[in-house]
């Protein structure tokens, strides 16, 4: 068979065009900045929607998602999330005018 395959080199990476760049691709920085602010927002979501039990299911869901909303678009600035700060940025844009 003669494909274009090529065996790893001695430091064990694969050599060749497009090797190893998912690993760089601004997307998969994006997803785990977009996951990392999901985890603190997720434990405070928890604990709204806990706190709001007593109100009925309904209003522990609302609060729960109103909850994770917010302190996701809160730490989207730290964290370098560019998709939500500037989807932000255009809506209070929109609001100046």
């Amino acid at each position: 068979m003669s494909g274009s395959f090529r065996a790893p080199q001695k430091s064990g990476r694969l050599s060749g065009p497009g090797a190893g760049s998912l690993l760089r691709s601004p997307t998969l920085g994006a997803h785990a900045r977009l996951i990392a602010a999901c985890l603190p927002a997720g434990a405070l979501a928890y604990g709204a929607g806990r706190a709001a039990e007593r109100a009925g299911d309904v209003a522990a869901a609302g609060a729960g998602a109103l909850t994770l909303l917010l302190a996701v678009v809160l730490l989207a600035r730290p964290f370098g999330i560019a998709e939500i700060t500037a989807m932000l940025t255009a809506g209070r844009a929109r609001l100046r005018r």
